[in-house]
């Protein structure tokens, strides 16, 4: 897959470059987002094996529940 356009997540809590998405025509309507460059920039990234939190100064800026699909993919 290639991604065909990037964009920014509408989260004006976070440093202006962190929410960057990456969108690909054979996802449909999701993008990709990066955990490294969230957290590059201060985020964190909690992972168990149902979903995945991220934390910007200990508050909640996004949640996304484990997908049952294969490879497994978060959604947010």
């Amino acid at each position: 897959m290639k991604s065909t356009h990037t964009g920014e997540l509408p989260l004006p809590m976070l440093p202006r470059a962190a929410p960057q998405a990456h969108i690909f025509l054979a996802l449909g309507s999701t993008s990709l987002i990066s955990i490294g460059l969230l957290c590059d920039h201060g985020c964190q990234a909690h992972l168990d094996t149902s979903k995945v939190v991220i934390t910007y100064k200990d508050k909640i800026v996004l949640v996304g529940q484990r997908s049952d699909t294969t490879p497994p993919y978060c959604t947010l």
